[in-house]
């Protein structure tokens, strides 16, 4: 075992965490490790099953910072911490401590806005929203399975989610993948463990603790995040170039059959002329399915319950109307 690796992780978590004041990653002496020597800092704290005399209220309180910074490491980042077990967390005065970063793991960013809408829909208590992220996750139809009975299983696990507390929810999701016989990927299946570990922490310092109610501030934020009209700008700039480069390089046989059928070639000059009006076509054509995907996307958002989705949906049409109209005038 190289323990370079882990010392990588370490640094990776502490860039992370580098402004949260109460998650806490030993710093690493990078220049004294070696494959088989790792040098950081000592990490002062007590292990969940050593706190005492505090009362519940601290207790929940480490509850609510270990979850809530494990979910950002889940659905911000992508890179999380493997093996959350209750002797790898330390709790301190001014918060909690991460420790032994062996195992990590490593969601990719489909299946992170997979798991990030199933937690919508769980949130939402919205069982359509949910078994659509479900499919996805399990890679599957719906002609594959009974609709109807799974959305009733689900229902009945998104109620248990909100409603009931001081109970491990984290394993269900995987006893009705297992009960429909669906092959979820091992990637979900390593992050279920490392959440049920969490939880268990979490439940053991506060008998009462959900998880739900720390995703659902995360929810908010990266959902805010995902849907912002910036984002969404940058997105849609950058595959607009690439689409425009597939069409600029289209084969030339596609030109040479132009020509066959018109019955004559054109000379250099015109050929010339009309690529580049192709291509200010085809620009002009990205910028304004660019520009219809903000204003339905917007449109989207400002009908929803949640109200700092909706004000962000509103803000993102007033700008994209704008926007139509400066590049509308801009080719009259």
């Amino acid at each position: 075992m190289d323990l370079r690796n882990e010392a990588r992780n370490i640094m990776r978590f502490g860039e992370i965490f580098g402004s949260t004041k109460d998650v806490h990653i030993p710093s690493v002496y990078d220049d004294l490790c070696t494959e088989s020597v790792l040098v950081m800092d000592y990490m002062e704290g007590v292990l969940v099953k050593d706190l005492e005399g505090d009362s519940q209220a601290i207790r929940s309180k480490y509850a609510h910072i270990i979850s809530s910074s494990y979910l950002e490491q889940v659905y911000v980042h992508g890179f999380y911490h493997a093996d959350p077990h209750s002797a790898n967390i330390l709790l301190r005065e001014d918060g909690i401590a991460f420790i032994d970063f062996g195992e990590v793991g490593i969601i990719d960013s489909e299946l992170r806005r997979n798991m990030l809408n199933l937690f919508y829909g769980i949130y939402k208590k919205n069982v359509d929203i949910a078994f659509e992220a479900f499919l996805k996750i399990a890679n599957i139809n719906k002609d594959e399975i009974d609709v109807h009975k799974f959305k009733v299983d689900l229902d009945s696990l998104i109620s248990l989610q909100n409603f009931a507390l001081g109970e491990r929810q984290n394993d269900s999701y995987a006893n009705l993948a297992l009960k429909y016989n669906l092959s979820l990927p091992s990637d979900f299946s390593t992050l279920e463990r490392s959440l049920v570990l969490v939880e268990g922490v979490c439940l053991e310092l506060d008998p009462k603790f959900n998880i739900i109610e720390d995703a659902k501030r995360l929810i908010t934020m990266v959902m805010m995040k995902r849907y912002s009209p910036y984002n969404a700008a940058e997105y849609f700039l950058l595959e607009s170039d690439r689409y425009l480069e597939i069409f600029k390089n289209l084969p030339q046989g596609i030109n040479d059959v132009i020509e066959t059928i018109r019955g004559y070639r054109f000379d250099k000059l015109d050929e010339k002329a009309k690529e580049i009006k192709h291509d200010k076509v085809l620009d002009s054509l990205a910028k304004y399915i660019f520009l219809s995907i903000i204003l339905v996307s917007s449109a989207y958002l400002a009908t929803q319950q949640d109200t700092n989705l909706a004000n962000l949906g509103i803000v993102g049409f007033v700008v994209a109307l704008f926007l139509f109209g400066v590049l509308f005038l801009k080719h009259q």
